[in-house]
């Protein structure tokens, strides 16, 4: 009942009877937008197709559904950033692959002054970089204008709390040990390494600031396109499983897999599992022992 309720809401805001057109949209291309989805819909009740069915719940237990009424707060936060860095760059740990070079000392901090040369004139190159780019010059900013800068930088910083950054860590963390158990999952990491450029240089200040940025989005599409649902529409869908497999026994499948993939994501960052995950999995061998048994019955 409640997914039916949720997909009428959706149906009617999506399909009005005066249809909204983007600009640029042609009506035959919304009408058959909308024949595409009664048509999945159509196949999910007739034909139980897995996909179809998992499309259907997922309008109604995620698209329908807010992101942050979904998640926690601190969570929705980063998902709804319109910039990842600087405000999140504290997520990612950095390290130089030079550090491997241990015996060759005076190549190490003679990498280490140029570093430290860069950091506290962000502007500087090094040579290659000023080969590269000295066609193209810097814009001049005004003392004032830098100064403005720095204190609009610090403010965005200050947004985001120790407490936030730790609790992205430990749902990262979560990810790794709960859903890859669950479905195929590929993980980005939470870290990033500095290869030096051609001349044996620290990359610039700029491009590393990019490949943090970078595997900052990589987390957040991961976060993207493993959505949570709320801990009532899971506990709904538990609920409903029995009921579903023994009244429409052409729908079970694709629903029971729909629920078993679904988790929810508590305040404190935890991932709770459908209980349909805690029914044990049994091994071949022990499959093809169960099977011996029945067959000799």
């Amino acid at each position: 009942m409640l997914t039916k309720v949720r997909l009428k809401e959706y149906a009617h805001v999506r399909f009005k009877e005066k249809i909204e057109l983007k600009k640029g949209k042609l009506l035959h291309e919304k009408l058959q937008e909308a024949k595409n989805e009664h048509m999945i819909f159509v196949n999910a009740c007739q034909n139980g197709r897995r996909e179809n069915v998992r499309h259907v719940l997922k309008l109604a237990y995620i698209d329908c559904i807010e992101y942050k009424n979904r998640t926690p707060s601190w969570l929705n936060s980063f998902f709804c950033a319109r910039e990842v860095y600087p405000k999140y760059k504290n997520l990612i740990n950095t390290n130089h692959s030079i550090s491997a070079f241990k015996d060759n000392k005076s190549f190490i901090n003679n990498y280490n002054a140029r570093l430290n040369s860069q950091n506290q004139n962000p502007l500087s190159k090094s040579v290659s970089e000023t080969v590269k780019t000295q066609k193209f010059k810097e814009p001049v900013v005004s003392k004032k204008q830098s100064q403005l800068n720095n204190k609009n930088l610090t403010k965005g910083i200050l947004q985001t709390t120790d407490h936030d950054i730790n609790q992205l860590r430990f749902l990262k963390s979560q990810y790794d040990q709960q859903l890859k158990h669950v479905v195929k999952i590929t993980l980005p990491s939470l870290e990033v390494t500095y290869s030096p450029n051609l001349f044996g240089d620290p990359i610039v200040r700029s491009r590393r600031e990019n490949l943090i940025e970078k595997q900052l989005w990589k987390i957040r599409n991961l976060f993207d396109k493993y959505q949570p649902i709320a801990a009532s529409d899971l506990h709904h869908l538990e609920s409903t499983t029995i009921d579903l497999s023994s009244s429409h026994s052409s729908l079970a499948s694709g629903y029971k897999n729909f629920v078993i993939e679904s988790f929810t994501i508590s305040e404190e960052g935890e991932i709770k599992l459908s209980n349909l995950n805690k029914t044990p999995n049994l091994s071949s061998f022990e499959l093809f022992k169960t099977y011996s048994k029945i067959i000799k019955h």
